[in-house]
């Protein structure tokens, strides 16, 4: 009886008919995306993810301006991570914004400071539309994200923070009389 032997990835050797599947299937893998690609990638690993189901897991697959575009992101992200953003609106005297904070607003906040960024980038599960201190995440590529301190402040009540009351001053309170 003549049994092929097939190196699997983890190091051992295996005669199972099930290997050889496995093997060739991540060859196949490995070829196309050298094909697609122009590169494969460094290491390719199948393995069965039920009865009828494979799962294949290929490393190192970026291309080198991949590769280049991630090192951008993640140099733009160590850019952004020390900014935070403060918005100011106009708002009700209960802190309901009369419009709201979406994602053009905050890359417009961001360009203030000096970040030409596409609001696409810019993501918000919803519109802020009260006012009060949020966290905003900025989606530069795949594998990086940002997360940005925003602050978004009533006309008039720049310096409010959570917690303290949103009340106008009657006007001339507090001013001593012009004479």
């Amino acid at each position: 009886m003549d049994q092929q032997v097939i190196a699997q990835g983890d190091g051992h050797l295996s005669t199972k008919p099930e290997a050889r599947v496995l093997l060739e299937l991540c060859n196949e893998m490995v070829r196309i995306y050298k094909d697609i690609f122009g590169r494969g990638p460094t290491r390719a690993r199948a393995d069965w993810a039920g009865r009828d189901a494979v799962l294949c897991t290929l490393e190192d697959t970026l291309t080198r301006a991949e590769r280049k575009m991630v090192e951008a992101a993640r140099k733009l992200a160590d850019l952004l991570k020390p900014v935070s953003l403060q918005v100011v609106e106009k708002s009700s005297d209960e802190g309901r914004l009369y419009g709201s904070v979406n994602d053009k607003v905050v890359a417009a906040a961001l360009q203030e400071q000096g970040f030409e960024l596409d609001s696409k980038v810019v993501r918000l599960d919803a519109p802020i539309r009260e006012i009060g201190n949020y966290e905003v995440r900025i989606h530069l590529h795949s594998d990086v994200e940002v997360f940005l301190p925003l602050k978004v402040r009533a006309e008039g009540f720049e310096d409010w923070e959570p917690g303290q009351p949103l009340k106008k001053k009657a006007e001339g309170a507090g001013e001593a009389p012009k004479g």
